[in-house]
């Protein structure tokens, strides 16, 4: 019996339709068959195939707030859900701030951190020209410049940044409100009364 059977279809030679993560744990499955590499790492908790250390260091985090409590990279078991976490950061490589200690699992991350120390703001906006200590953080700013934003009302068309402003702005278009308040009598849209 096959791993990547098909499921049973009519006499059409359409293929089902499959998930995002469905098509890819399939696509790795059959490079796993097919390929003449070192096998696969997987998780010792739920035995996910992973194709590289950091992949899987990566995935084990997932399993920190399972009963188990099992590293699912080496197996080891913890007594808490806090002692797991300090296992999982001895098999990450992290990189230090010389200033204040903080670790990070990325050169990009710690580059960032060490701007804010230092107040570098290397990244500049090519509009207003207000400058950040990281490219994510220009990324943001940049919306701020576009009319079009990421999240859209379907009623008025008035877009915004945060999805959550999106959630206040829709409650005016409807008798709904956001919050109710047990101790005074009403409903309320915002934060606020």
């Amino acid at each position: 019996m096959s791993l990547l059977r098909q499921p049973e279809m009519a006499e059409t030679s359409q293929q089902p339709k499959r998930s995002g993560v469905q098509a890819n744990r399939l696509k790795l499955i059959r490079r796993m068959l097919t390929s003449n590499h070192d096998p696969l790492l997987s998780c010792k908790v739920c035995g996910a195939p992973r194709t590289s250390m950091n992949m899987l260091i990566k995935h084990s985090w997932s399993h920190v707030d399972d009963t188990e409590k099992l590293c699912g990279i080496c197996g080891q078991n913890s007594d808490s859900a806090d002692e797991l976490r300090n296992h999982l950061q001895s098999h990450q490589k992290t990189r230090s701030c010389h200033i204040c200690r903080k670790s990070f699992l990325t050169s990009q991350g710690l580059r960032g951190h060490i701007a804010r120390h230092t107040g570098d703001k290397p990244h500049v906006c090519n509009v207003c020209h207000k400058a950040f200590p990281e490219k994510s953080a220009l990324s943001i700013h940049m919306w701020t410049h576009s009319a079009d934003k990421p999240h859209k009302c379907d009623v008025c068309q008035k877009s915004f940044l945060k999805k959550i402003n999106l959630e206040h702005h829709r409650a005016t278009h409807s008798a709904e409100k956001l919050y109710n308040c047990s101790l005074l009598t009403g409903n309320f849209v915002g934060d606020y009364f």
